[in-house]
């Protein structure tokens, strides 16, 4: 390895002046670094010391380096992309945008990049996700709106191709996941109410296709026995449904003959 000459302002100067697109190359004659040494600086391989990475990676900002991905697939056999496979339907809760913003910050300063591909309602579940795996259009996937069974999940283990889960399956401990603990909290929930002696809930869950609606299902079951409470599941609506279509069947319920003194929501907007 060579170390960065004096001078190098006026080299990345001369390299700016130019029209041609910026490489490995470029990046190594400014810098006084082999190309290899770029390359693996670039891709934040653990033998290459912090400096050299950091000289690097400015270097290549001052130029407006951007990888060819289809070079870099040729050298690596990696795509150096994180594929987030998202339904098309409406996001009621705006988490599609929180799930986003999140990834993208987790992978920044990382080789990688977020690509989001989209799956539509009305198609088989798996095809958004053989067209990644076949096509190698990325070197992982990450999946929500998870199930139980989820027929992604199984594609994907029988693959051996790496994915994670914003949601729990039946086979959690054989894939990695991230979950917010929705028996835990559907359990919290009913005590809260029943300190407040409210007996007869309703309870607003998520559609209940989905391993967290049935979490949240279990959790306020198993606290109404616990807690001498009755509850109601409704079915005709979840807190996926429309805003218009939730107050009005909300409505209906509450004006019935059943005196519901208490709701479980899972979701703030629906609430709402």
């Amino acid at each position: 390895m060579t170390k960065p000459q004096d001078g190098r302002n006026s080299k990345t100067d001369s390299k700016r002046g130019g029209n041609a697109r910026p490489t490995l190359k470029t990046i190594s004659e400014i810098s006084g670094f082999a190309v290899q040494t770029v390359s693996r600086a670039l891709s934040d391989a653990p033998d290459i010391s912090a400096k050299t990475k950091e000289t690097v990676r400015k270097i290549a900002d001052e130029v407006g380096y951007i990888p060819n991905r289809a070079g870099v697939r040729l050298r690596t056999g990696k795509t150096n992309v994180i594929s987030l496979v998202l339904s098309t339907e409406h996001d009621v809760l705006s988490l599609t945008s929180r799930l986003i913003s999140s990834i993208a910050e987790g992978l920044r300063d990382t080789p990688y990049h977020l690509v989001v591909t989209s799956s539509f309602p009305d198609d088989d579940p798996i095809k958004a996700v053989k067209y990644i795996v076949q096509n190698g259009t990325a070197d992982a996937i990450i999946l929500n709106q998870i199930m139980p069974e989820d027929p992604r999940v199984k594609y994907l283990m029988d693959k051996g191709f790496p994915f994670a889960t914003h949601g729990r399956t039946i086979w959690s401990g054989q894939h990695p996941y991230f979950d917010y603990d929705n028996y835990a909290f559907a359990k919290l929930a009913m005590a809260e109410l029943a300190k407040q002696n409210r007996r007869n809930i309703l309870v607003l869950a998520p559609p209940l296709d989905q391993n967290y609606a049935i979490e949240i299902v279990n959790g306020v079951r198993d606290a109404a026995k616990e807690n001498d409470q009755s509850v109601e599941i409704m079915g005709d609506i979840n807190s996926d449904s429309h805003h218009r279509v939730v107050r009005s069947v909300i409505k209906e319920k509450l004006s019935g003959e059943k005196k519901f003194d208490g709701l479980v929501s899972a979701s703030p907007n629906a609430t709402m």
